[in-house]
């Protein structure tokens, strides 16, 4: 969930226009946070979107400590 307290006119990340998370504009905290909480359906959706951003913008998963030590002894 993310809240935007300032717009800082840097534009919108792809982070935020993956659909993985909520973004949270106006007066309407309480009942996104309601949604999250009680509803099974987004809850699911939204960890689905961000399993698939995920993979697309996160390299070496599950590998990455043992490739980084890998680099490291490399010098």
């Amino acid at each position: 969930m993310s809240l935007f307290v300032t717009d800082r006119k840097f534009g919108i990340s792809e982070f935020f226009k993956s659909n993985s998370c909520i973004s949270i504009i106006d007066d309407d905290f309480e009942m996104n946070l309601t949604n999250l909480i009680n509803d099974q359906k987004l809850r699911n959706s939204l960890i689905d979107r961000g399993d698939k951003f995920a993979h697309s913008y996160i390299s070496n998963q599950g590998t990455a400590s043992k490739k980084l030590i890998l680099f490291l002894e490399s010098f």
